[in-house]
This record gives structure tokens, sequence and C-alpha cells, in this order.
């Protein structure tokens, strides 16, 4: 927002200025985007997060002209960059790319124009090889220098392909992937959903990767920037989620009657289905529309983002198809899972399934895009002194010592996930990365103080599921 009229400068009056702020949040009482706050937290919905929850700022700029955004689109195949940088008024650019401390490209044109950096031999991003470039932009008017700011970006190419066999695959920079990820939700016991600090964030995203998981599935949340600069740095891949509103009218009972049969059917387009999902109001429709693409356009240059979900488990889900065919045409670098869960519309990436407490479903003989078990696990364990709540508890399936729950991931990655990979399974999330609330399925209680399986097992077991889907298709990585 443009504060400047607001202003009072180079007055009699002190120069000093409070800024207020009125928000109202219905919070789960409106159909607005909330995620998983209500007023009333139980089961997997949590106590609302109030206040400014995330990163403000002030900055100055000049008013005649300044960068208003950038968007900065890599290629592997060409080895160039694609820049373009938006200003208030036309100016002329000029980008500087450095890496490893050396200049490696430069370019230059005018704002409102794509701008084409050659990088010769680029070195590609992975979680294994997290390599970043750096650039500096520079706008300028008749030689004299407006803006300068610095950023980064990296080389890295996401896409399902055809594998020699005829099946659907990830390929991560052109060679096949599994991508394995725990749901993270990113809420904390002393701040919800605020990271209450720098460290804190980088803690969750190094023990993933320390779990030997690749991915991360950002659940029903927006971090904050600098959660996604970490990921970017650090090397994990991140499946992001729209941030849900509408309502989930769905019964428990209703919602394991779906999860046993193929994840069902439901149209979305109708007005029935606009009722159901609490979008029967236009403006709340284009409301979350708006909200998607403010999501995309504000995270898009992150290397580590991956993969857009729009919807999770039919909440306030409506219009996926065209929603999804919008969001290719946004942002056609990355993979779209639809609709999480199930009403699958058949659109996107991915056939994508939930399963708890059955048996992990075989992917459909008929669907040939990727089969994307979106959720599965979230095995219980109580640790006294580390709970929410020891008098409320909720979980998928309850562990009774450290020992059994470690036996029961073992054999549930063993007998179940991995035998699903030669039949096509090409990626997964297990349930959870942490406790959130009174849900105890985490890898790590709630305050992170107490791993319940050993890393080095959950490591192994990661091990071996990329060696099987590996040897499977034929990839020695």
């Amino acid at each position: 927002s443009d504060i400047t009229e607001a202003l009072k400068l180079n007055t009699d009056e002190d120069d000093i200025h409070e800024l207020m702020l009125i928000v109202t949040d219905p919070t789960d009482t409106g159909m607005q985007q909330r995620g998983k706050q209500v007023l009333n937290p139980g089961r997997i919905y949590y106590t609302a997060t109030s206040g400014i929850w995330q990163t403000v700022w002030i900055e100055a700029v000049d008013p005649r002209n300044h960068i208003v955004d950038i968007t900065i689109t890599p290629d592997i195949n060409k080895g160039c960059a694609g820049f373009m940088i938006n200003t208030e008024d036309n100016a002329d650019v000029s980008i500087l790319i450095r890496h490893q401390g050396r200049n490696v490209a430069e370019a230059a044109g005018r704002s409102g124009h794509e701008i084409t950096a050659v990088v010769v031999q680029p070195e590609l991003w992975s979680p294994e090889n997290p390599s970043i470039y750096h650039t500096r932009i520079r706008i300028s008017s008749d030689e004299q220098l407006i803006e300068e700011v610095e950023s980064y970006f990296a080389f890295r190419k996401i896409e399902v392909r055809t594998d020699p066999s005829g099946r659907e695959k990830i390929y991560l920079n052109g060679q096949p992937v599994f991508l394995h990820a725990p749901l993270d939700q990113g809420y904390w016991p002393e701040s919800g959903m605020t990271p209450p600090s720098d460290d804190a964030m980088i803690f969750d995203i190094r023990k993933t990767k320390e779990l030997g998981f690749n991915c991360s599935r950002k659940h029903i949340k927006i971090e904050p920037r600098r959660w996604y600069y970490h990921a970017d740095l650090l090397g994990l891949m991140v499946m992001q989620d729209a941030v849900s509103g509408g309502k989930n009218a769905m019964s428990r009972m209703g919602i394991n009657l779906i999860i046993g049969f193929d994840g069902g059917h439901r149209s979305d387009t109708s007005p029935g289905a606009y009722t159901r999902a609490g979008r029967i109001n236009t403006i709340n429709r284009l409301e979350y529309e708006k909200d998607l693409e403010g999501m995309i356009k504000h995270l898009r240059n992150h290397p580590s983002i991956i993969m857009w979900i729009p919807f999770n488990e039919a909440w306030g889900q409506f219009d996926s198809v065209r929603i999804a065919d919008a969001v290719q045409k946004l942002d056609p670098t990355r993979l779209i899972d639809p609709v999480s869960g199930w009403y699958d519309q058949g659109s996107g990436d991915f056939r994508s399934r939930h399963t708890y407490s059955i048996k992990l479903k075989t992917p459909p003989k008929k669907d040939q895009r990727v089969y994307f078990i979106s959720e599965y696990g979230g095995y219980n364990l109580l640790v006294d002194g580390h709970l929410w709540d020891d008098q409320k508890i909720f979980g998928y399936k309850t562990e009774s010592s450290r020992e059994s729950l470690r036996e029961g991931y073992t054999n549930l990655i063993r007998r179940q996930l991995i035998p699903l990979i030669k039949k096509g399974l090409g990626a997964a999330v297990y349930t959870q990365l942490t406790d959130v609330e009174i849900e105890s399925n985490g890898f790590f209680t709630y305050d992170r103080k107490v791993q319940k399986i050993p890393a080095e097992t959950v490591k192994a077991l990661n091990d071996e599921i990329y060696s099987e889907f590996n040897r499977i298709s034929g990839s020695s990585d």
C-alpha cells in the first residue's frame, strides 16, 4: 500500500507517525481463505492466529519511477534466463548475473519487455546441489541511476514426461525423480502460524532433509518469503498448497467412505456443488481466484517450489478444471495437483489420493497421469510432557512405544509403499513432520524437542524408496 499521502514530513510537527491497521477476521464463521484456523479448535483444525503474523516493512522509493515487480524465468534447455522488470514508468534496465563469486552474464533492455541473459553451461539446482545465481538489477533514465536491487534465481526444470516404458513420470532436470515429502503445516506451540525465529524455519527444513526427504508439502499455508529463501539455499523441493476457504461439510464417516472407494467423483461446477463448497457467492469465488493468483505471483521466483495445489480434500473446491488451466497458463514451469485427496476431475498432472487407516491403494490402470499418494500414514505416538492437550488426541493409528512406531513405519514403507513404485507410484506425502496441537502423528513433537523415530531409520527407508524407483526407471542417480 502507498502511504505517501498520509505522511506529514518537513513540517513543524514531530515527524513521528503511527500506522494503524484495522482488520476484520471472521475466521471459520466466514467463507474467506483461512486454512485450518477455527474459533473452536479440535481434530485437524487449529487455534486461529490473530494480528499481523508475517513480516511487515516500509521502504521509500522514488515516486516518479521505481521497480514494481520482477519475474525471472530460467530455461535450462537454452541456457538462459528471461527477466521481466516492470517499473512505474519506462526505464532502461541493466542486469548482472554472478555465480560463485564470478560475473557470468550481463544483459540490458527496457522495462516491460523480456530481457534474455545467456549463461553458458549453467549449473543446475537440485536437492543434492542447490546452486544459486545472484543478480543485480539496475534501472536508469538518461544514464542516471534510479534504483538498484539484488535478487537470485536458479536453473531448474520440473516436468512430467512419458518414460520409455510408456508410464508418466516426474523429471527433474531431465532425470526421473520420485518425490517423497512430509506434510508440513508450519505451526509452532508458542506462536501459531508465525515462525518464532529464523532458526526455527531452518530447523524444520534441515530436519526434513536429514530424514532423507527430497521434498516438503507446505500444507494449506503460505509461509513468510524467508522460509522459501532457506528452502532455495538448502535444497528442499516444495509442493505448495493454496490456502483453503469456503467450507468442508463432510462427516468423518463420509471421509472414510471416500478414502475406501478410490476418492469418488462429484461435479464441482454446478450450483449445488458451489453450495456444498461454500462458494455460492460469486464474489467469494473471485476472491479465491485472486488470492490464488496472488500466491503464485508472490512465490514464483523461488526455485524450490515445484508444484501448485489449488484444492485439498474438496474444501471450498469449485471449477477445478478451469482453475487448473488458469494456473498452467499463469505458470507453465511447475506441476499442478488440482484436487489433492478426492473429487478428482481428470485434470492436472496427477491422480492424487489420500489414504489413511487402510492399505495403500494400487494405481488405477486407466489413468495415465502420475499416481500420487498425496497424504498417507499419520501414525501416532504420545510423548508425555510434550503434548498440547493430554485429554484430547487425534490421529489415524496409535503406537504404544517408539520401537512399535519405528516398526510400524518401517512396515508401511517396505510392505506397502515401495511395492507400488513398480506399479506406477511417482510421489507420496507422509503425515507429518511435527505434531500440531492435538494431532500427535509427527516425526517430531510439537515443540520439536523429541524425535520419535531415529533419523537414520527414516533416511535409510527413503534411500530404499529412491533406490527402487531408480532401479525401475533405469537411472543410476
